[in-house]
């Protein structure tokens, strides 16, 4: 965290980061900011239905995820009330959205997707939340790892939980929500 930036808000502990209240004016323009330092770029496709702000793909090779990994992230905001079923499907559309962009090694066999839908929301109602905190899809060789950010409060809630069949990577997965989305 730098201590001059205002956009690197401290976090609460468990599954709900927690920090000061953000203006969409400003979250845009620095999220902007620390994708592109972390090599994002935007999608060459973006599918209409997702009604993205951004969708932005960087791309590495890890040995621990046994090829070439396009990790996405997807933004959207939602200017009125959030129902678990709308965050669902823009959590679904925003991962074909990544599905559509990444490497074309097939995906188990040199190619792998993570994607980071975000929702943004006024406010984050404890329905909402307790649904993304318990929501985890799953696919075959590929990540999909949905949040929700409370622009009033600053809170990013994601799934707080690590399945067994995803020991590996889902502590990982939390942690580069928030760095992503928060910059801590």
């Amino acid at each position: 965290m730098q201590p001059n930036n205002p956009y690197s808000p401290p976090t609460a502990a468990a599954g709900a980061a927690a920090a000061a209240p953000i203006a969409w004016e400003a979250f845009l323009p620095a999220l902007d900011a620390r994708l592109a330092h972390g090599g994002f770029r935007p999608c060459k496709r973006t599918l209409p239905a997702l009604g993205a702000e951004r969708c932005l793909r960087r791309r590495r090779f890890s040995l621990t995820k046994f090829g070439f990994v396009d990790t996405f992230a997807v933004v959207k905001r939602f200017d009125g009330p959030l129902a678990p079923q709308q965050f669902a499907a823009f959590s679904a559309e925003g991962f074909r959205c990544g599905m559509a962009n990444k490497i074309w090694l097939p995906r188990g066999f040199g190619g792998t997707a993570v994607v980071y839908p975000l929702a943004v929301v006024r406010q984050l109602t404890p329905e909402l939340r307790d649904y993304v905190s318990q929501y985890a899809p799953k696919h075959w060789a590929s990540f999909e790892f949905p949040a929700v950010l409370e622009l009033s409060t600053g809170q990013l809630a994601c799934f707080d939980r690590t399945p067994m069949w995803g020991g590996a990577y889902y502590r990982g997965f939390r942690n580069e929500v928030r760095k992503l989305y928060l910059g801590t």
